[in-house]
C-alpha cells in the first residue's frame, strides 16, 4: 500500500520534484506510525532478498540486469498478493519458462490436486462463518505450505486463533447494591463479630462475582466491528 501511494503520487499525480514528494511523504507519516513505516521497509528489504537469493540460486546463472528487473516487477508492480502469474505473463517479466509435453503437464496438474488437498486449498477459513456461535475459535495444524522432493517432504504447521472484536464501553460503571436483610427479630448487634465480618466478606465476593458476570454480558452484547487473526507456533514437520 505504501508503495502504491508513492506511485500515485508520482505517476498519477504527476508530483516528482523532491521538495513535493517529501511533502507527501510528510503527510503519510502524519497517517501512519514512523514504527510502522521502519516494519514495512525491513518486510520490502527481506522480500526482495529472498527474491534475489532464489533466482540466484538456479543452475543456469540469469543476468543481474534481469533478476534486478523480476524483483522491482514482482515487488512494485503486482500490489496483489492474489495475483495468479500463468505461463505468457511469467516469460513477459524475464522469467524462464518451459511448455511441457501434455503427458508430463497431466502428472503437474495430478500432483497440484493432490497438494491442493493436503493444505486445505479449496476449504478457505470464513472468520465470520467460524464465529457465527462462538466467541473465539482455535485451528491446531493448520497447513500453510509443503516443501517436498523425492526422498524427503516437510510440510510448515501453524496455530490458528480468531476472536471477534468488539467495541466494548470504556471503564463501563457497574454498581451492585446488595443489601442482606435480616429476619425482623434478629438484631444486627446482637450478631458476634466475628460472624458480620464472615458475612461481609461474603457479600463482598459475591458482589465481585456479580460485576464481573454483568461485565461479561456487557461485552457479550457489544457490536462486533471486526476479527482478530493470530497465527503462533509455526514449525516444519517432517512427514
Amino acid at each position: 500500500d505504501v508503495n502504491s501511494y508513492l506511485s500515485f503520487v508520482k505517476e498519477k499525480a504527476n508530483i516528482n520534484d523532491q521538495a513535493s514528494v517529501t511533502e507527501m511523504i510528510n503527510t503519510l507519516a502524519k497517517q501512519i506510525e514512523p514504527l510502522t513505516l521502519g516494519k514495512i521497509n525491513r518486510q520490502d528489504s527481506h522480500i526482495r532478498l529472498v527474491a534475489r537469493k532464489l533466482l540466484t540460486s538456479r543452475n543456469t546463472k540469469i543476468e543481474e540486469g534481469k533478476i534486478t528487473s523480476i524483483i522491482e516487477t514482482l515487488t512494485e508492480k503486482m500490489y496483489s498478493h492474489g495475483h495468479g502469474i500463468a505461463r505468457t505473463e511469467a516469460k513477459g517479466i524475464g522469467l524462464s519458462i518451459e511448455v511441457p509435453e501434455k503427458q508430463l503437464e497431466d502428472l503437474f496438474w495430478k500432483l497440484y490436486c493432490e497438494y491442493e488437498k493436503e493444505l486445505e486449498i479449496n476449504t478457505p477459513i470464513d472468520g465470520e462463518y467460524e464465529l457465527l456461535e462462538d466467541e473465539e475459535k482455535k485451528f491446531e495444524n493448520f497447513p500453510i505450505a509443503v516443501i517436498e522432493s523425492e526422498k524427503l517432504c516437510h510440510k510448515f504447521e501453524l496455530q490458528l486463533h480468531l476472536k471477534k472484536k468488539r467495541q466494548i464501553p470504556q471503564n463501563p460503571q457497574i454498581n451492585i447494591n446488595l443489601n442482606l436483610n435480616l429476619p425482623a427479630n434478629i438484631n444486627v448487634n446482637d450478631i458476634p463479630q466475628q460472624i458480620q465480618q464472615l458475612l461481609q466478606q461474603m457479600t463482598n465476593q459475591l458482589t465481585q462475582q456479580v460485576q464481573n458476570l454483568v461485565y461479561k454480558e456487557i461485552v457479550k452484547q457489544s457490536p462486533v466491528i471486526g476479527i482478530d487473526v493470530r497465527a503462533f507456533g509455526g514449525r516444519w514437520i517432517k512427514k
